[in-house]
């Protein structure tokens, strides 16, 4: 089996001898690195994107469904407007 890309990579610890001004450098490069695996690990993949994508074009429709479906979504939808109403009501 292969061993994993970030092997080597964690625990990640500044090198030996460095002063201040460049042990501050390191940890600013440090932070910025691990920003980037963040970003890369928190991006939605592919199929993530994709079903989104179509529930955000399906959501609209839901309550043009017949059924408990539609019922629901009609429900839901009265209940946000009157939640919506109130919050204005209130704060505006």
């Amino acid at each position: 089996m292969p061993a994993p890309a970030y092997v080597g990579e964690f625990p990640l610890s500044p090198p030996a001898g460095l002063n201040d001004a460049e042990l501050r450098e390191w940890l600013a490069v440090a932070c910025e690195l691990d920003r980037v695996r963040l970003q890369l690990a928190a991006r939605p993949s592919p199929l993530e994107r994709i079903s989104l994508s179509v529930l955000e074009n399906v959501i609209p429709l839901a309550p043009h469904l017949p059924g408990k479906i539609g019922r629901w979504s009609r429900g839901i939808l009265r209940g946000t407007h009157v939640l919506r109403g109130v919050y204005d009501a209130i704060f505006n």
